[in-house]
């Protein structure tokens, strides 16, 4: 069981808002001094309202669930529990490795995410069976975490 915070209470009584109304993270773009067609906001804020363009094709969220059999750089294989192989794309090295969450041959795993454009299955979330120890990798739009903000956006921590 996951939990996604809209807003978190911070120890001054101060609301850090992390999620749009419509639970979009704004990490991912979805506010950072642009109005709600994109633009520049002329002074400086963010009204939540502008959905970042997503980098990829998302047409369902798929869960499977497998044995890691081999890891390269980017790519982890996994021996699913319904007896196939299927690679699956895990993005940038170090942004994974930067969640602090690692992955061995034989760790069993669950891994959200959806068939790219070119056939290939791309990770949005891994978790880890055996701990429940998990890393996002893209957000609900399919945009890689590790790309910032989004277009325009400011920041990207």
């Amino acid at each position: 069981d996951q939990y996604h915070a809209a807003s978190v209470t911070l120890e001054n009584g101060q609301v850090l808002t992390v999620r749009s109304a419509d639970g979009m993270p704004l990490w991912s773009g979805g506010a950072g001094g642009y109005d709600g067609a994109g633009n520049p906001d002329a002074n400086g804020l963010a009204d939540g309202s502008h959905t970042p363009q997503p980098q990829a094709q998302v047409d369902e969220w798929i869960t499977v669930e497998g044995t890691i059999t081999a890891m390269t750089r980017n790519m982890i294989t996994l021996q699913t529990t319904g007896g196939e192989t299927l690679t699956v794309q895990a993005g940038q090295p170090r942004f994974m490795a930067s969640q602090g969450v690692t992955f061995q041959i034989g760790d069993e795993v669950s891994v959200l995410g959806f068939y790219g454009e070119n056939g290939q299955f791309v990770a949005a979330e891994i978790t880890q069976l055996s701990t429940g120890l998990s890393v996002m990798l893209r957000d609900p739009n399919g945009r890689p975490l590790w790309a910032g903000p989004g277009a325009q956006g400011q920041g990207g921590h």
